[in-house]
């Protein structure tokens, strides 16, 4: 399926069988990502809401630094405009623990999953693959 999208990498699968429906969604926002991009994104994420209601699992790697775990509002513009579109599309995030470390470095949760239904019960975290600094998501 394709979107009219300027998000620079996105990839959407619709899955269909006879008794559901899903559309899954991969996005990458790079950590030096435009205001444009920012745009991009926050209007694709829009756009699948209005189009699959109940219907999305949008996933990837958003680089946004947000503390998900208080109400702590970010400071940074993008970050704010990204939690608005969340909530002006009634999306939950379901990542509570850091996808994201390197070194000594401050862990991060960077990866995410969003759903606009209760379709997600659990998500277990699992090591690095390869010499990849993110977690695996299961």
């Amino acid at each position: 399926m394709l979107l009219n999208s300027k998000a620079v990498k996105h990839l959407i699968i619709e899955i269909q069988s006879k008794y559901a429906r899903l559309v899954l969604t991969t996005i990458y926002r790079s950590p030096s990502s435009t205001d444009e991009n920012d745009k991009a994104v926050n209007d694709l994420i829009t756009d699948l809401s209005s189009r699959h209601r109940g219907d999305n699992i949008i996933v990837g790697d958003f680089n946004h630094h947000i503390d998900w775990s208080n109400d702590i509002k970010p400071t940074d513009r993008s970050s704010q405009q990204f939690i608005t579109t969340m909530q002006d599309n009634f999306l939950s995030q379901h990542i509570m623990n850091p996808t994201r470390a390197i070194g000594q470095n401050k862990p991060h949760i960077l990866n995410l999953v969003l759903t606009d239904d209760e379709i997600i019960d659990d998500i277990e975290y699992l090591s690095q693959l390869g010499k990849s600094d993110h977690a695996v998501l299961f």
